[in-house]
Formats: structure tokens, C-alpha cells, sequence
């Protein structure tokens, strides 16, 4: 069997592990890693189906007693997600499925975009191979999150803006506008992409220059038009994200970052090893890790050789730095160096196994360990559902409508998502009769515990009104009373 033939398999096995591993979890409510933000998500789609569809007032689902109109990245995703579920039903794997099948644009966006950067087509494939097997490409693929898709939009940009160089087609630099456009719309996290852009066009201008001056003027302004496309988009909508986070007076999602912190964090441990160890077991892991200390010095040469993928690889690494305190939480801000790290592993496997007898064989078993690896390390790592979703969804239609204060545990929102409804979401252990009587005067007019959520004291009962409705997972109080 020819190398890209073979190589080429082992991207299609990659493919369908990351659209296969854990599709189970797709119909199931906001649960795992993330769980707030994949009810946030969730909460802004069903927003647009029910309170309306213009996608520049995105609402969220906790609003308390205010209009829930917030800034966030654009809302692309989420207007798509209510739109599927218009025609599908309000289920949440509605919306997961876009985000699930955002992965085979991913997959041959970067396919093109390595076959671009690296001399051989079978390193391109692995490289594919990798990002797709990557453990944050698994875990935030079945979560209802601008991450993956925004990926797709990039690499597809780099890959046009790429293309556009070589042929010098407006339609290429046009198009690729459009992607990185998106792309930072959606989650300006893969900036980084600019320095491989950068350097290739630089090399081609200079081509360019001593040949057809002409071309490498007009070459240099498409570039400088391209690059200007993304950063007037996301300047242009995150200074209106501000506004109406003002305006209506919900913070609720990251519009700023202190650019300094990193810098006060250094010497604290805790970040040390959250910044570098992520490279050990989440980014490289530790099977690759092992082989490239075997094999340093062909990991070497393919650092010098791939000056754009070295400095991606830098600057990526860079951009993730600076979000300083939120890498404690926030492992999917580093989801765009995943794509360097992928170039990287594509050509040193590629090399390293070239070095060895029946080298097809040492790619195929270190992809399918890789895979195994980066399977175990995306396993839930919480607790499963204590409740029955469809005995939840029933209980819903016997309650009334109206604001709805849920109890939730640790993630703010999920039970609010869960329960369909709009108002507060609060722990337990918060709501004393002051706390209530103050939501009850903001216009609360139910309150839910539940097992997913939370359940009140036997004191905090006494002060409240008989239940609603009541069973082992779920009981509501009239508030109004």
C-alpha cells in the first residue's frame, strides 16, 4: 500500500472516532466538563425561538427580571441552532449535531491548509489525524460551543489566504476574508494564525518582487485587505457586544482581559503547571511526549525546517499565556494551538517512523494509541446524571409559567436550561427568606430544587408554601403565595 493511501486511512479513522466517541451524550442534558457554557449556548438558542430572531440581541436564559439581552461573541451558532430546532424540536442535540458535524470542515480545511505548509501529503494526513483525536477536540465537539466551529473558519481562511498568494485569484483572498471574519467573530482566540500568513507572504512577496513587481504590489494589498477583514469584524462587534453589556446591564460572558496578569502569575506553581503541564497530558500527550524525547533530535529539524509551523507554534503558545488566570478553568481557550502541535506531530511521526522497518505500522499503532490516549484523558470525569431528562421534561407541562428561581450546585444556568425556563439560578443553600422575599419583589413567581440542582434544607421548607408538584427528582414552590 502506497504511504498517502495508508495515511489517508488513518485520517478517516480519526474522522469517524471523533464523530462516533461519546454521540450517546449528544441527546443528554448540560452535564461534564463545561457545562455552564454549553448551557449557555443552549440557553441563547432557545432565546431565539421563543423571544425572538433578530441575532443581534442575543438573550440569555438567566436574566433574572431584566430583558436577558447580552454581549458575546456572535450569536451565528446559536441562531443556527434555533433555527434546527424550529424544524427538528427544542432538543439539545439539535444543537450539538452542528457543532459535532462543524469537524468535517475541520477535517479537510486542515487536511488543505497541512498539505500547504508541509512537503508531503502523508504528513498532512497524520497532522489531520491528530487534531481531530486531540482530547479538547473530543470534549468540546459535543458541546453546544463556538470553539470547533470557529476552527473550521480558520483553518479554512489560512488555507484560502494561502491559495490566494500562490495564484494571486481575488476570489481565493476574498473568500478567505470572509472565513478569518468569522473566525474572529466566533472566538478571536486563533489570532495566532496571522504569523504563518505573515511569513508566507513575505516569501512570496519577495518572489513575487523579482520577477513581477506589478503582481507583488497587488499581491501585498490583497494580503493587507485580508488581514484588515478580521480585525475591522471583530473591533467592529465586540465594541457592540460592550454596548449592550452595558446597555442592558448583564456581564455575563468575558469581554475583556487584564493582558498583564500572566506576567504577576509566573511564579505562582498552580500556573506553572497548568500552562506547561497541559503540553504533557492534553496538548502532546504522553505517548508523543515520550517518543519525541526518544526521537528529540528529528523533532528538532522539523522545528527548523517549518520556520511558519515553529513560530504558529510560538505564538499560539504566547496567546494562550496571556489569558493568565482563566487557563484555571478555561482549558478551550488553547483549542487554536492545537493546530501547530498537529503540524508538528504530523511530519515528526512521519520522519521518525520513515526511520524504522515497516514504518506504516509504527504510524498506524501510534495513531491508534494516540487515539486511545486522547480517548481516556476526554472521558467525563463527573459524576453521571442522578435524574431521568425525559421524567424532567414531563414534570415541566404541570408547572406554571413565569420567572423561575432553580437551585443549581456549581455550574450557574444549567438548571435553567434544563428546566426551560428564565430567571435566577442560585445554590441552594443561598435562598433564606430575605434572599427569597427579595426575588419574590424582582417578579419570581416559582421556585424549583431538584437532585440536579440542589435540594433546600427542611428549614428552608418550612418557610415556603406546600409543593406545587413534587416527586424524587424535582419539586416547585409557588412563590406568589
Amino acid at each position: 500500500m502506497r504511504k498517502d493511501s495508508a495515511t489517508a486511512t488513518l485520517l478517516w479513522f480519526a474522522l469517524g472516532v471523533a464523530l462516533l466517541w461519546n454521540l450517546p451524550d449528544l441527546r443528554l442534558p448540560p452535564h461534564g466538563e463545561h457545562a455552564w457554557r454549553d448551557a449557555d449556548g443552549l440557553g441563547v438558542a432557545r432565546s431565539f425561538l421563543h423571544d425572538g430572531w433578530n441575532p443581534l440581541l442575543p438573550r440569555v436564559a438567566e436574566r433574572g427580571n431584566l430583558t436577558g439581552i447580552v454581549g458575546m461573541e456572535l450569536p451565528l451558532l446559536n441562531w443556527l441552532g434555533a433555527a434546527a430546532m424550529r424544524v427538528l424540536g427544542e432538543r439539545d442535540w439539535v444543537c450539538r449535531a452542528l457543532v459535532l458535524l462543524s469537524l468535517v470542515p475541520l477535517a479537510f480545511g486542515f487536511r488543505r491548509l497541512a498539505r500547504q505548509l508541509l512537503p508531503q501529503p502523508a504528513a498532512a494526513d497524520l497532522a489531520t489525524a491528530f487534531l481531530l483525536l486531540e482530547p479538547l477536540v473530543l470534549v468540546f465537539s459535543h458541546k453546544f460551543m463556538p470553539e470547533v466551529p470557529m476552527l473550521a473558519f480558520l483553518v479554512w481562511g489560512g488555507s484560502l489566504a494561502l491559495a490566494g498568494m500562490a495564484q494571486g485569484r481575488r476570489r481565493d483572498f476574498a473568500l478567505a476574508a470572509l472565513c478569518l471574519s468569522l473566525a474572529a467573530v466566533l472566538k478571536p482566540t486563533g489570532v495566532a494564525v496571522a504569523v504563518p500568513l505573515a511569513l508566507r507572504a513575505r516569501r512570496r512577496f519577495s518572489e513575487l518582487l523579482a520577477t513581477d513587481r506589478t503582481a507583488a504590489f497587488r499581491m501585498a494589498w490583497q494580503v493587507i485587505l485580508t488581514a484588515l477583514a478580521p480585525l475591522a469584524s471583530a473591533a467592529l462587534w465586540f465594541s457592540y457586544a460592550h454596548r449592550l453589556e452595558t446597555t442592558y446591564g448583564l456581564p455575563l460572558f468575558r469581554l475583556s482581559n487584564d493582558w498583564f496578569e500572566w506576567a504577576r502569575l509566573l511564579p505562582d506553581p498552580n500556573f506553572e503547571a497548568v500552562i506547561l503541564g497541559r503540553w504533557l497530558h492534553l496538548y502532546l500527550l504522553l505517548p508523543t511526549c515520550l517518543w519525541i524525547a526518544f526521537e528529540w533530535r528529528v523533532a528538532l529539524a522539523v522545528l527548523r525546517e517549518h520556520i511558519e509551523v515553529s513560530t504558529w507554534l510560538a505564538a499560539g503558545f504566547v496567546v494562550v499565556l496571556l489569558f493568565g488566570s482563566h487557563n484555571f478553568q478555561h482549558s478551550y481557550y488553547a483549542l487554536p494551538l492545537l493546530l501547530p502541535i498537529a503540524l508538528f506531530l504530523g511530519e515528526f511521526v512521519l520522519r521518525a517512523s520513515d526511520k524504522r522497518a515497516h514504518s506504516a505500522a509504527w504510524r498506524t499503532i501510534f495513531v491508534v494509541i494516540f487515539a486511545a490516549t486522547g480517548i481516556v484523558r476526554a472521558l467525563p470525569r463527573f459524576r453521571k446524571l442522578t435524574y431521568d431528562p425525559a421524567r424532567i421534561e414531563a414534570a415541566l407541562h404541570l408547572l406554571p409559567t413565569g420567572l423561575i428561581v432553580a437551585t443549581d450546585q456549581r455550574t450557574p444556568v444549567v438548571s435553567l436550561v434544563i428546566l426551560h425556563r428564565c430567571g435566577w439560578s442560585l445554590p441552594a443553600e443561598t435562598l433564606d427568606p430575605t434572599r427569597l422575599a427579595a426575588l419574590r419583589g424582582q417578579g419570581a413567581t416559582l421556585l424549583v430544587e431538584s437532585t440536579f440542582g440542589g435540594w433546600l434544607t427542611e428549614a428552608q421548607r418550612s418557610t415556603l408554601p406546600p409543593p406545587l408538584y413534587q416527586d424524587d427528582q424535582l419539586r416547585a414552590y409557588d412563590l406568589s403565595r
